[in-house]
């Protein structure tokens, strides 16, 4: 994205364009990759051993909000494609405004979200970690998610029940999170290329934690 495509759509947002990162003295750790790949898992496990503020792009009302379209997105793609097109550059400006909003936060945070993925612009000059899972690990992970979310309440994840393993309710799900990892697919490839990016199996979560034991002070 250009220069005046980004001062653009931070106007929209009534928000200044930004400083250079590098030039900033506090450093954050931006965590990314596809739904389900274990970001928040990794979010936690990090902001804990390193006692950083731990901020989830994903918690912001206005993204959840968003989620909530009716029809659904991948609905009114089929249905209305001219009114996905306006949700969807919506969508797009609002990922880089979290992003954009987060960067500026005073001291070093955890940041987390996939929203990451769409803006490597605003996060240059700051640690950026990948979080690389296997899709059939991904869909995995989001059916046991399913699963205990629709046990917590029933009514309000009816759209997540996943029923049981090899049902054609769990086969639906599973084809969803196929689908959302497609999605984001260009995405994560293009971040992994980025310099300086680090790759992290989440099968190595336990044995890479083990070496982050960076003060405050070395983050910045």
């Amino acid at each position: 994205m250009g220069e005046a495509e980004l001062r653009g759509m931070l106007d929209a947002f009534g928000a200044t364009y930004p400083e250079p990162l590098q030039s900033r003295a506090e450093r954050h750790i931006f965590i990314t990759g596809a739904c389900g790949a274990g970001k928040s898992t990794l979010g936690r496990a990090l902001s804990h051993q390193l006692q950083l503020p731990l901020h989830r792009l994903d918690d912001d009302p206005d993204f959840r909000q968003m989620l909530q379209h009716d029809p659904p997105p991948d609905v009114a793609r089929l249905i209305d494609p001219q009114r996905y097109a306006r949700w969807y550059a919506q969508w797009q400006a609002l990922r880089r405004h979290l992003v954009y909003e987060a960067g500026k936060l005073q001291q070093p945070h955890i940041i987390e979200g996939t929203h990451i993925l769409a803006t490597p612009e605003l996060t240059t000059g700051h640690r950026r970690i990948l979080v690389d899972t296997p899709l059939h690990q991904i869909i995995r992970q989001n059916l046991a998610r399913d699963r205990a979310k629709y046990a917590e309440d029933q009514a309000r994840y009816a759209e997540r029940y996943a029923g049981t393993p090899g049902s054609a309710a769990a086969r639906q799900r599973a084809l969803r999170a196929r689908q959302i990892y497609e999605g984001l697919r260009p995405e994560i490839e293009v971040f992994r290329q980025l310099p300086g990016v680090e790759i992290v199996p989440s099968r190595a979560f336990t044995t890479w934690l083990s070496k982050q034991v960076k003060t405050r002070a070395d983050l910045s």
